[in-house]
């Protein structure tokens, strides 16, 4: 299960190996919410992960997803499958996203998000299909005001890529002031970075929070 988020008494998650979002009610249990959630494909994937995976909700209650397999980030304009869809950005200066992986919305209506490999066939950086040569963290400025069907973000003041150096960058998430951002590298350092959010949404001083690499217990990775 990943990018759990509740709804007016309703849960919403990602099951990304069987490319579908599911809800739970305490009335019907789980149900199947939107399948494909990831990969639209007709052939089988050939990949692990091919779902979607991290979810958040915007100011306004749209759900927001991380297409993971899809190579996209995008918003359900109400809740229901069958509704309106708006991609907020599938690609970065004219090459396309590895696979987005988990995301934040800021107080000012920006999203952040991070995108490793891993919802690619082969998760790995020599994979055929990988486009871009890092592992980002990216900033889309104007997610809330993106117009419903209107075209991705997609470079310059669009999207912003924000982090670079980060060899799997995956959870993410800001503390309650939003004066910093934190983001989870799940490998092969198991680490979490902390960055100083400035006041038009970059980051700067990046210091490490906590390293659990040398740390030998199961590690439960959400987002």
């Amino acid at each position: 299960m990943e990018g759990p988020v509740w709804v007016d008494g309703t849960l919403y998650f990602a099951e990304i190996p069987s490319n579908g979002i599911r809800k739970w009610t305490p009335a019907s249990g789980v149900t199947m919410f939107l399948t494909p959630s990831g990969y639209k494909g007709s052939a089988p994937y050939g990949g692990p992960e091919s779902g979607s995976n991290g979810m958040t909700l915007d100011s306004r209650g749209r759900l927001t997803v991380a297409g993971h397999a899809q190579r996209n980030v995008y918003r359900l304009e109400s809740l229901s499958p069958a509704g309106p869809i708006t991609i907020l950005a599938d690609n970065y200066q004219g090459k396309k996203l590895n696979s987005p992986n988990d995301l934040v919305y800021r107080s000012d209506g920006s999203l952040y998000f991070t995108d490793p490999p891993y919802g690619l066939r082969t998760q790995k950086d020599t994979d055929p299909e990988k486009e871009q040569k890092v592992n980002g963290v990216y900033r889309i400025p104007s997610a809330l005001e993106q117009k419903p069907g209107t075209s991705p973000a997609s470079g310059g003041s669009g999207l912003q890529l924000l982090v670079s150096d980060l060899t799997r960058p995956n959870g993410i998430v800001f503390s309650p002031d939003e004066k910093y951002l934190y983001v989870n590298n799940s490998e092969p350092k198991k680490i979490w970075m902390r960055y100083s959010v400035q006041p038009d949404g970059t980051l700067t001083d990046a210091k490490l929070f906590y390293d659990a690499t040398s740390d030998t217990r199961p590690v439960l990775l959400t987002g």
